[in-house]
């Protein structure tokens, strides 16, 4: 069971590589706009590539199968991460949501609701992984007795989504679209199973696995993307989000995938 371990840890680690050289090709991409067809389809292979190679070492490692849910806290750069970004997440959200009303005489509530909602949840959730950050090192506060806070990342990721249903140019229009949405729908469902560890059992830690890795790439790639876009003076279309909030909180769902699925229970 050890080598199998080991081998699906050095397959995650190879997922890893090639997620990062997805994100590479992408800010390539980007600043040779030119010539950006071959490596927009190379970037996705990678990227496919890298998602089936975790999904599988996730699913064949031991502790991957295993519904014990997670009592061990995340790890403190983890959490801080995720502070830092969801309280960066709360600042841009209440500057766009002054900025929505007082552009619009007859603000839509559709709009302007899940934003508000966005913001309010973004702080709520700076605030649990703050205190997980504080708590990380000590014993008083075990994962599952924050049941009710553990709900916070997941209802952000929700107001998120219906945020970027409201959005004028909403579709599938480049590639930061796509992978905006694709951190999107990883992040509901990896929050989502975040939420549901309960005291005695859960999903199967694989898919909060794939989910975390899905989104922490989508992020990576993203990220790259618009800095290589900035570094070549390029101007890219304001897509909704702020890639730095979700690289921090794509690295807090990448340590916690890693730790679900490679580490002993």
């Amino acid at each position: 069971m050890s080598r199998l371990n080991n081998i699906c840890r050095f397959s995650a680690a190879c997922a890893l590589v090639l997620c990062a050289a997805a994100a590479v090709i992408r800010g390539a991409q980007v600043s040779f706009a030119a010539s950006s067809r071959g490596l927009g389809t190379a970037g996705a292979v990678c990227f496919a590539a890298g998602f089936v190679l975790f999904a599988a070492a996730s699913f064949f490692s031991p502790n991957g199968k295993s519904r014990e849910a997670l009592r061990e806290k995340p790890s403190l750069p983890a959490c801080a991460a995720a502070a830092a970004g969801m309280f960066l997440e709360f600042v841009l959200r209440c500057i766009d949501f002054y900025s929505y009303i007082s552009k619009n005489a007859s603000p839509a509530p559709n709009r302007f609701i899940p934003l508000a909602l966005a913001a309010v949840f973004a702080l709520l959730s700076a605030v649990l992984f703050a205190v997980l950050a504080a708590s990380s090192r000590s014993c008083g506060i075990e994962l599952p007795r924050l049941a009710p806070m553990r709900a916070f990342p997941f209802l952000w990721a929700l107001c998120c989504a219906l945020l970027a249903m409201t959005d004028n140019d909403f579709g599938i229009r480049d590639y930061d679209s796509v992978l905006k949405y694709l951190f999107i729908v990883f992040a509901m469902l990896f929050f989502l199973l975040f939420f549901a560890q309960s005291e005695k059992s859960a999903a199967p830690r694989a898919l909060l696995s794939v989910f975390g890795f899905g989104g922490f790439s989508s992020a990576l790639a993203l990220l790259c993307g618009r800095a290589a876009a900035a570094a070549a003076g390029a101007e890219l279309a304001y897509i909704g989000c702020f890639s730095p909030v979700l690289i921090l909180v794509g690295i807090f769902m990448l340590i916690t995938a890693a730790g679900a699925s490679f580490k002993e229970v």
